[in-house]
């Protein structure tokens, strides 16, 4: 289960990083208009599907943590099966939700590249060397996004796991079954790893997009302004501390 996980993700990034934003051609001729018409449709299809895998993830995560920390008290308290857990009712909807995003991001994800590779050929880009900078500004600022949300994620994601772990399981003796986890970690800690693991979840298509819009923007400047300054950014110093620049 964890390696089909592991590389189900590892498709969904592939499939991220070939991300690009078309803006639609101004006077296009008939192949440019329908391959933007074309992308357009293939891209609510391909956003789709990041909704449904964003919100599909952390209602898996957060069920499965609900379900497993707590069925032993809810089996006590209800007298029933942990089956009927409504964890596990929100495990099995996340679960449905995150495998429903795999089509629509597949085949919207297909359409897309058809369309780009159209917008390649009859060369349908018409953003200027202004709107490129701003472009690359804006793709910069989404990939940084994603760097914050990926190391905080990761780091609150560790602590509050630990903690979380440490705090369910403290008092607790193996060898007494009449002792029960601390179920208070269960509203303390817990919650506070599932936003953290969302935050790692949401960096992955921040990262993804923002970094090759970076490379597709940087690529139609230096080919469409070529009487321009190269697009660079670069570290600078200065009596405040250390900056970002962009040159052009």
């Amino acid at each position: 289960m964890r390696r089909s996980i592991i590389l189900l993700m590892a498709c969904l990034t592939f499939a991220a990083t070939q991300a690009q934003t078309l803006l639609k051609p101004t006077n296009p001729n008939e192949a440019c208009a329908q391959a933007w018409q074309s992308y357009h449709k293939a891209d609510v299809l391909w956003k789709t599907g990041w909704g449904l895998f964003g919100a599909g993830a952390g209602l898996t995560v957060g069920g499965l943590l609900g379900w497993s920390l707590s069925n032993y008290q809810w089996m006590n308290a209800h007298n029933s099966s942990t089956w009927t857990h409504p964890g596990f009712s929100i495990m099995c909807i996340g679960g449905g939700m995150f495998f429903a995003s795999i089509p629509c991001l597949a085949v919207g994800q297909t359409r897309r590249k058809a369309a780009m590779k159209v917008f390649d050929e009859y060369n349908c880009y018409t953003e200027t060397c202004e709107q490129l900078q701003q472009n690359y500004h804006k793709a910069d600022v989404l990939w940084k996004t994603g760097w914050g949300l990926f190391g905080a994620g990761a780091a609150g994601s560790v602590v509050f796991g630990t903690l979380g772990y440490l705090s369910m399981w403290s008092g607790h003796e193996p060898s007494n079954p009449k002792t029960q986890p601390n179920i208070n970690s269960v509203v303390i800690f817990w919650p506070l790893f599932a936003i953290c693991a969302g935050a790692v979840v949401a960096s992955i298509p921040c990262l993804a997009v923002g970094q090759v819009n970076r490379k597709h923007n940087t690529k139609l400047y230096h080919r469409n302004c070529a009487d321009q300054p190269p697009l660079t950014f670069a570290l600078q110093a200065s009596s405040n501390g250390l900056g970002v620049a962009m040159n052009f």
